[in-house]
């Protein structure tokens, strides 16, 4: 399991309150400021995190909502009905992600967590009364899972320059198929 966002902004939230703004000289304004400026933005960052799909999501429904209306409209010129036509391929495009329903970060969270919970439940079953080529299978399967889940982990840290083989790491996208 990764730390997430919000535990990494909070912990960020605390050094610089805690430790980097007290250290600072006095007379440095300047820098106080500045140190200022990024505790609010991460205060931000924090408070906003669990709703940043829920705040995208609201403007896509919105947005594809306010361009079928002007769709809508009934006179409209010749340029404006070839707009209009290009309109109406976007938003067939954009109706079935506007259809998803995202859920919230924590929900999220709490449903993998509890998903862990009961893969460890069932390893630990299979290793006490499961018949030794069902318990192989199941260790080969957490196993097989494990290692994609170090190969996402890895690329999603990748920026922070600490993997010994970064050039051999995919993109993120390819790691993060949906």
């Amino acid at each position: 399991m990764i730390p997430n966002h919000l535990l990494r902004l909070q912990t960020m939230l605390r050094s610089m309150v805690e430790v980097i703004i007290p250290a600072l000289d006095p007379d440095s304004q300047l820098a106080r400021d500045q140190a200022q400026i990024l505790v609010a933005n991460l205060r931000l960052l924090s408070e906003q995190a669990d709703h940043s799909y829920e705040y995208e999501m609201v403007e896509l429904r919105e947005y594809a909502a306010l361009l079928a209306r002007l769709i809508a409209s009934e006179s409209a010129g010749r340029t404006t009905m070839v707009l209009q036509a290009a309109c109406q391929s976007l938003l067939r495009d954009v109706e079935p992600i506007a259809a998803l329903p995202i859920p919230r970060h924590a929900d999220l969270a709490a449903h993998v967590l509890a998903l862990r919970a009961a893969v460890d439940g069932l390893l630990e079953a299979a290793s006490d009364d499961g018949e030794p080529g069902h318990y192989r299978r199941v260790v080969a399967a957490v196993l097989d899972q494990a290692a994609a889940q170090n190969l996402r982990e890895r690329v999603w840290f990748k920026a922070a320059g600490l993997d010994a083989e970064p050039d051999s790491l995919p993109a993120s996208d390819q790691v993060l198929r949906l």
